[in-house]
């Protein structure tokens, strides 16, 4: 996720970053209480079956960006399966040193974004994370749970994606950020189903949980958090601040209404993820910094699969002359005697 990049020094006071605080508890990257947990922890069905239709990218989104690609993270298959390959830890990726208190550090992240089917065939991320420049070297992963992406942990190809084309791609600043990309094939049912998008603007006070692969790791949802404030209300450039526990890597994630489950915004951008030493940051629950792309944007691109267009209609037949029908002339035994005297 970019990060308290230069965007962040062109805001106004009440967007940018709080400054952290300080505080008893060791630094993290989150508001309040840290609320990322593993799939595993979640019961509700319905909050499963939309985590299970989120995806880790793997590739580097842009120059610089230390991610893997897909061939560094997965062996090649072997009778539909893959195996993961992959060994780095979040706390060895980042050369950490919390004493102990930096969360999740034992888990791999190979990951670079996030993203949500939103069609059979299309992927919602943020803008930065892919464009038509970069589409091809960009693989999805559903399934990359805690469990599941580990060192020796197996996907089976129906889990694993490559970006085929972008259908759009926008990054303008601040107010736009997001991209839709098509999948290289259909995604089965039984892998995920797309996410119902909201066709309404999130108001100030709306409960939120996101679900996403923070710092590249597996599968977390994040909530107790709320819509903060919204910007550009009405327009194609509506854009939201939040208070979720996000961290880079959860850049294309989706975020949900907890009421009603649909999906209102994409996570782009937010503050400062890790301190020196690779510990993380800490800010007040209060605060608000992390930053959502409006939901509406991708309507256009969400749904079912489009029908095959029929083939057309053969051409009429030619005209032809209609034969009246003559019963007797056609009739064989029209001059046998039998037939009108009997035997």
């Amino acid at each position: 996720m970019m990060k308290n990049s230069l965007i962040a020094m062109h805001l106004c006071a009440i967007l940018a970053a709080p400054a952290p605080t300080s505080s008893d508890e060791p630094d993290r990257a989150i508001y309040g209480t840290d609320s990322r947990v593993d799939h595993s922890e979640i019961t509700d069905p319905k909050w499963r079956a939309i985590g299970d239709a989120t995806v880790i990218q793997i590739g580097n989104p842009y120059p610089g960006h230390p991610c893997p690609d897909a061939e560094q993270v997965f062996s090649p298959a072997v009778d539909g399966v893959r195996t993961v390959t992959w060994t780095t830890t979040l706390e060895q990726s980042l050369g950490a040193n919390c004493g102990g208190t930096l969360n999740f550090a034992e888990q791999l992240n190979p990951g670079c974004c996030s993203g949500t089917l939103i069609a059979p065939n299309k992927i919602a991320t943020a803008g930065h994370c892919v464009n038509a420049d970069n589409c091809a070297s960009k693989t999805y992963v559903f399934g990359a749970t805690s469990d599941k992406l580990v060192t020796g942990g197996e996907f089976h190809v129906d889990q694993i994606y490559k970006c085929q084309k972008v259908d759009i791609s926008v990054l303008n600043g601040l107010p736009q950020d997001y991209a839709v990309i098509t999948l290289d094939r259909v995604v089965p049912e039984s892998v995920a189903k797309p996410v119902t998008l909201s066709d309404q603007e999130p108001s100030v006070g709306d409960s939120l949980i996101m679900i996403g692969h923070p710092a590249g790791l597996p599968r977390k949802y994040a909530d107790d958090a709320t819509v903060k404030s919204v910007w550009n209300s009405g327009t194609e450039s509506a854009y939201y601040m939040t208070n979720l526990d996000a961290f880079g890597g959860n850049s294309g994630s989706g975020v949900f209404n907890t009421a009603t489950y649909e999906m209102m915004g994409i996570l782009v951008s937010g503050a400062t993820d890790f301190y020196a030493g690779g510990c993380e940051a800490y800010y007040p629950q209060e605060a608000g910094s992390e930053r959502l792309s409006n939901a509406i944007t991708l309507l256009p691109f969400a749904g079912p699969l489009s029908p095959p267009t029929p083939p057309p209609f053969p051409p009429p037949f030619p005209p032809h002359k209609v034969l009246k029908y003559d019963a007797q002339r056609d009739d064989p035994q029209r001059d046998d005697p039998k037939r009108h005297h009997g035997k």
